[in-house]
């Protein structure tokens, strides 16, 4: 079984790696303006974490 720590570990990953791939290709097209694009990071990035921290600290509490 894998914990809860490296799921969480995993899934930031795999939000920074699409972050970067969006972020290339949004420098190479010039679609979005870039604070927005930071912004939409940060939202996405922390609503992870805290339904993460939900999730298993829920668990927790149960058992």
């Amino acid at each position: 079984m894998v914990s809860a720590r490296a799921r969480h570990k995993w899934g930031e990953r795999i939000l920074f790696l699409l972050y970067s791939v969006v972020l290339m290709i949004q420098i190479n097209t010039g679609i979005m303006s870039f604070p927005f694009l930071y912004l939409d990071f940060f939202i996405v990035l922390y609503s992870y974490r805290f339904y993460m921290e939900r999730k298993y600290d829920r668990e927790a509490r149960n058992t």
